[in-house]
């Protein structure tokens, strides 16, 4: 048991560290879903003035289309909740540093427990970002509380580098549509 008391800060700080990246992943996605939300909005806009200054009415389900997107952002921003849950997260971090500095022993693991029980939880993406510096060696340079160096299997590796591409992917998909309308719309503009 004093092993795992004495490992504790480290443990606390990797749980730091994690809530960290979690705020900072949830920041970022508050960010880009209000910024699309705002892109989606201006192209509907834009869509409308191109058509009624070319005196051709831009075609209403195109229209449509745009709208029910814009829609969908509005409720994917409101249903996750990005901001408060980066709030949480880091309220969490904070409130883990004070307790790692301020206290020590058993009272150190009950205040511990007692901080992330009420917050939520960072997700496994969290912990791999802190821990995978590079994505093409199999050991890491953080170490766990007990001193070795994180290992990944090659198959923990790819999944980490496929995740995040997808996730960049996606993310860029979903900007596509407005364009593709507005590229389409502008050259019935043009013609």
């Amino acid at each position: 048991m004093s092993s795992e008391l004495d490992q504790l800060p480290e443990r606390i700080w990797i749980t730091e560290k994690c809530h960290m990246n979690a705020e900072r992943r949830n920041r970022f996605l508050e960010i880009y879903f209000h910024l699309l939300l705002a892109f989606y909005s201006v192209t509907a806009i834009g869509n409308g003035i191109i058509g009624s200054a070319n005196k051709s009415e831009v075609d209403g389900s195109v229209l449509l289309y745009v709208s029910i997107i814009t829609l969908c952002i509005s409720l994917l921003i409101f249903g996750f909740k990005f901001g408060e849950t980066a709030a949480q997260h880091r309220t969490c971090y904070l409130m883990l540093q004070k307790i790692r500095i301020s206290y020590k022993g058993h009272y150190l693991n009950e205040k511990y427990i007692d901080a992330i029980s009420d917050l939520p939880n960072h997700k496994q993406i969290d912990f791999l970002r802190l821990a995978i510096d590079d994505p093409f060696s199999l050991q890491q340079k953080l170490k766990q509380p007990n001193g070795n160096c994180y290992q990944f299997s090659p198959l923990e590796l790819a999944d980490y580098v496929i995740r995040r591409v997808a996730t960049w992917v996606f993310l860029i998909l979903l900007v596509m549509p407005a364009v593709l309308v507005t590229i389409w719309n502008f050259r019935n503009f043009t013609q």
